[in-house]
């Protein structure tokens, strides 16, 4: 009963507040006395000397207790206020940011029924475009209710859209939708064994190793070999029999000499960095964009431009239509450009050449000529690949 009565005076008092007072003066005890008779209820009561009392009272009986001080000539000193006034003053200066906040969370609840993010992965050879626009014709688009949304009707409608995959998943987690995809792998050439076919060379080289899995080998290692010369035969000799006509297959590894030839203007300017810069900002909220600029059609070819775009939200949990976009824009300047783009140039070559052979590079160089305004890089390499191919 004790801890219950209690509890009542210590929200009684955050209610209505606790004042403590000291009150000089003589016969300050009578005090005392008046306030019982008056049914006032004094706490903490507390003895400073013969003229000096302190105590607590309720703030609502703060100005009767003031009045009989006043009539025994007592001078009264607030010391402290606990709750009351303070605590409802507090709540009114507070009063702002509390309708501030429910509007925020009220925000964020409504933002998080609507998708504002779409996560694609797993596509490699199928364009996000391509995706986006069939998620588009399931419904699932940029701000979309995804409550009223069906993951399961929204896969049917990606496999039957997109052909190129063999699987999909949808997974809607608040205001973003993750999308995860497999692509169909591409068929195997079907063949059958007893077809007739020769392996002929697809280039010249000097042959130093071979793999022959069906078929008869016609090159042994260190043979120099020609274009459309035969490699693996698909006749087969029997002691028996007449010979047999089968698909040849293997490999037939050689070394090969390949040149890349590569001609373009010579440059005679290039860009450099230092130049003068601005930025500028903008926000950007669902579809609609509001700048934070004027003359946003002046033109700015004259300038590079690097954009960047901050999403908030939560990574991972849930993301805002709202969006910060900047913009870096920085002066461009042009100077005379003494140097050439042979090693661009001769990258491009080296890489066209890797993707044109079934093999590797042994060795490689560069020359590089400049004549008429014209550079001109030739790339030479030995290259050690297989060069069996079906005859045609």
């Amino acid at each position: 009963m004790r801890n219950a009565a209690g509890h009542r005076m210590g929200l009684n008092r955050i209610i209505h507040g606790a004042v403590r007072l000291e009150l000089t003066g003589a016969l300050v005890e009578e005090l005392v006395n008046d306030a019982a008779a008056a049914g006032i209820k004094l706490t903490d009561v507390e003895s400073r000397g013969a003229y000096v009392l302190r105590l607590t009272v309720d703030e609502r009986d703060l100005p009767a207790l003031r009045a009989m001080a006043e009539k025994r000539y007592l001078d009264v000193h607030q010391l402290a206020l606990r709750g009351g006034s303070e605590s409802r003053a507090m709540l009114r200066r507070r009063a702002g940011l509390l309708v501030l906040a429910a509007v925020t969370g009220m925000g964020l609840f409504l933002a998080s029924l609507f998708i504002w993010e779409v996560d694609i992965r797993g596509a490699e050879h199928v364009s996000r475009g391509r995706i986006l626009r069939a998620l588009e014709d399931s419904g699932l688009h940029y701000g979309s209710f995804w409550p009223a949304l069906s993951a399961g009707e929204i896969r049917n409608t990606l496999l039957l859209r997109l052909p190129e995959l063999a699987w999909a998943s949808v997974n809607l987690n608040g205001s973003r939708a993750e999308v995860l995809v497999l692509e169909r792998s591409e068929k195997p050439e079907i063949y059958q064994q007893t077809d007739f076919a020769d392996l002929t060379a697809k280039t010249a080289g000097i042959v130093t190793r071979t793999a022959v899995r069906n078929g008869k080998c016609t090159v042994m290692p260190g043979a120099l070999v020609t274009p459309g010369e035969l490699l693996i035969a698909g006749t087969v000799d029997s002691l028996t029999a007449e010979p047999r006509k089968v698909r040849a297959l293997g490999e037939i590894w050689a070394q090969t000499f390949h040149e890349c030839t590569a001609v373009c203007p010579l440059p005679e300017e290039r860009k450099t960095g230092g130049g003068r810069g601005f930025s500028r900002f903008a926000v950007k909220i669902g579809e609609k964009r509001v700048n934070f600029y004027i003359n946003s059609g002046n033109p700015i070819d004259e300038y590079d431009k690097i954009q960047y775009e901050i999403k908030l939200g939560v990574p991972g949990l849930f993301t805002l239509p709202v969006s910060l976009i900047g913009e870096i824009f920085t002066e461009i300047r042009t100077v005379p450009d003494a140097s050439t783009r042979t090693d661009e140039i001769t990258a491009r070559l080296k890489e066209t050449l890797r993707q044109g052979i079934e093999g590797e590079v042994l060795d490689e160089t560069a020359t590089v000529s400049e004549s008429d305004s014209l550079l001109t890089v030739t790339l030479r390499a030995r290259c050690e690949e297989n060069i069996a191919v079906l005859s045609k």
